[in-house]
């Protein structure tokens, strides 16, 4: 059975690989856009991580990312963070993410994220792996995601009178 998934898998994302890259980090599905697909540093004995990214549908219809999968993890969902009496609170996006025709739709930290479930692996700076995104209108599309480590606190604010 593993080996059925392992080259069910390795098909897929070859057989996707070949679905149009715009450039190096922008990939297309249908008429929907997506770029900077990165995903934060998880060190080892990490059991989750997250993949955010931008998304622009060019089309006319209204089209929704249904699922994402990657062998880099066990599972992935669809998440949001939200604020509950003061602490926020990741959950789980019922029924996809919308990306209105015409419109915009980012996934950031502190915001709608892929999380990530049971890593198979620590993901270190630069590090790669796949993903593959399922859009109900535009179908699934195989990005890579790139592995960024936290931007560096800002300098202290120095005033000088």
């Amino acid at each position: 059975m593993k080996r059925l998934f392992e080259r069910t898998w390795a098909g897929l994302l070859c057989a996707l690989a070949l679905a149009g890259t715009a450039s190096g980090h922008d990939y297309q599905a249908g008429s929907v856009m997506i770029s900077h697909a990165y995903a934060r540093v998880a060190y080892e004995g990490a059991r989750s991580g997250a993949i955010y990214f931008s998304l622009r549908n060019e089309g006319a219809a209204d089209d929704r990312l249904l699922s994402v999968s990657t062998p880099a993890a066990q599972r992935a969902e669809l998440h949001h963070s939200i604020e509950e009496n003061g602490v926020m609170r990741m959950r789980a996006v019922d029924g996809g993410i919308a990306v209105p025709a015409g419109g915009n739709v980012s996934l950031a930290p502190g915001g709608m994220h892929i999380m990530l479930f049971g890593l198979n692996q620590p993901l270190m700076p630069g590090d790669r792996f796949q993903a593959v995104l399922h859009f109900e209108k535009a179908g699934a599309v195989a990005v890579e995601v790139q592995v960024e480590a936290p931007p560096a606190a800002a300098a202290p604010h120095q005033h000088h009178h």
